[in-house]
């Protein structure tokens, strides 16, 4: 009775080989799975080819992007009623020419200010000539090309010191660098490999 069950399932099983179960079609792969930028995204689903390396994506690969604005208290003081800059205070200027030259797509407001001695009319062309001053000098001593260096005066409606006596009305006589970037930078994904680079 054995031997004739192995016979059965011997011929069924035989029988059964020579007929494929399942008819195997060779298909071709139509999309790109790699990620040729390496950013987590495979290039079939790619937006935006060659993102920068560590930059963070989205879901079609395109980066995320920071724009910056810094602001800074420049060290240059003015006698009172005057525009005039002491050449002692250009390395504060050319701090501000630096980063322009750093960041090529940067823009720069320069802002003036003034004491609440004299009336606000006054005191508003006052701290205008101050701001133009020192564009000026981003000009003509360092090379910043002057589409890029804005001034405005404040007058005296932005102390920093509301004080009513001598220091206080030289601090308020001031500038301040206000730098922005025109292009955006990538944005980075942060992860504990980038600690202390």
């Amino acid at each position: 009775m054995n031997k004739l069950l192995l016979v059965v399932a011997f011929s069924l099983l035989s029988g059964c080989a020579s007929e494929p179960l399942v008819d195997w079609e060779n298909t071709t792969q139509q999309h790109d799975l790699q990620d040729h930028d390496h950013d987590g995204v495979i290039s079939a689903r790619e937006n935006c080819i060659d993102t920068l390396t560590g930059a963070n994506v989205d879901n079609v690969g395109c980066g995320a992007v920071d724009q910056f604005t810094a602001r800074r208290n420049l060290k240059v003081l003015f006698p009172n009623d005057s525009n005039e800059i002491n050449s002692r205070y250009y390395p504060e200027i050319e701090s501000v020419a630096e980063f322009l030259q750093q960041y090529p797509g940067s823009i720069v407001t320069i802002e003036g200010h003034s004491s609440k001695v004299g009336s606000a009319n006054y005191n508003l062309q006052l701290s205008q000539r101050r701001a133009n001053a020192v564009r000026q000098v981003l000009i003509t001593q360092f090379g910043i090309d002057a589409e890029r260096v804005t001034a405005v005066g404040y007058g005296f409606d932005r102390p920093i010191d509301t004080n009513d006596d001598a220091l206080a009305h030289s601090r308020n006589r001031r500038v301040v660098a206000e730098m922005a970037t025109k292009e955006s930078t990538a944005a980075m994904r942060w992860t504990v490999w980038s600690v202390g680079r």
